[in-house]
């Protein structure tokens, strides 16, 4: 485990839990592609890589937001430093023990840091949770359950073409 004075192990809990949970945070704001290396056996660079793609600008930034946000409420981490906030195509947001890298697609595929790091584990993510999504309103303000009736079943069957 890398040490730093703000990036502790505390007993609440596990770096591996703190990676899943940006993990989390990231595919509520739909990251594509998230892959988790484990490095801490081969750098002291860090624990954990993060590696996520979003697909524009705008999205990258809501994807950083959104690990920042959930880390900070949910275990009172915040990150030593972030890159890229406002500029190109990469976010980096770095906690000392978990890096997580947003890119856009192309330079993911041009820096292909998986390949860099192949010498990492690559961690199976938990499944991400479905979100529950609201039922779909049509414009008239009516969900497809609630058009459905069983007796309009019986009324098609007797009706006449």
């Amino acid at each position: 485990m890398t040490a730093t004075l703000t990036n502790i192990q505390t007993p609440e809990y596990t770096i591996e839990q703190l990676a899943f949970l940006a993990a989390d945070a990231a595919d509520d704001r739909k990251a594509g592609d998230m892959v988790l290396i484990n490095i801490g056996e081969v750098s002291t660079l860090a624990d954990y890589l993060l590696i996520v793609t979003g697909f524009s600008k705008v999205q990258l930034r809501a994807i950083s937001d959104s690990v920042a946000d959930k880390l900070e409420e949910e275990l009172g981490r915040v990150p030593l430093r972030t890159e890229g906030h406002n500029k190109g195509g990469w976010i980096l947001i770095d906690y000392g023990d978990l890096i997580v890298h947003i890119l856009m697609p192309e330079l993911r595929e041009f820096y292909s840091l998986e390949a860099f790091w192949g010498h990492g584990q690559i961690v199976v993510l938990p499944e991400m949770q479905p979100k529950n999504p609201e039922p779909t309103v049509d414009l008239y303000g009516s969900t497809p359950e609630s058009d459905f009736d069983e007796s309009d079943l019986d009324d098609a069957d007797s009706e006449e073409i």
